[in-house]
């Protein structure tokens, strides 16, 4: 488990049944599933629900709420904050709009 997200293995853990039964995943991959794995099957549940693709699952509201949690904490918030000097010189330009889309 990565260190960084520790605080999220509770989201982890809600989230892991849902993608078991979408992705057809064993119990050994959600066992040694990284928090950024894991944000990157919650992205591609989002992906396909705005293209309107049926998943044939019943999302609760927790269970969204938690993916889209996920998500945003991966790839939105690392680039809505201030950027120190050493992260890449381009998440300044992402900043603005980031922020707009909190």
């Amino acid at each position: 488990m990565d260190s960084t997200y520790q605080q999220n293995l509770k989201m982890m853990d809600e989230i892991k049944p849902v993608l078991k039964q979408l992705f057809k995943m064993t119990d050994n991959q959600l066992k040694n599933m990284t928090f950024a794995k894991m944000t990157g099957y919650s992205d591609n549940i989002i992906a396909n629900l705005f293209e309107g693709i049926s998943l044939n699952y019943k999302f609760t509201q927790q269970q969204m709420y938690q993916i889209l949690q996920s998500v945003e904490l991966n790839l939105v918030k690392p680039y809505s904050t201030q950027a120190p000097i050493e992260q890449l010189y381009g998440s300044r330009f992402l900043q603005r709009p980031l922020l707009i889309m909190e």
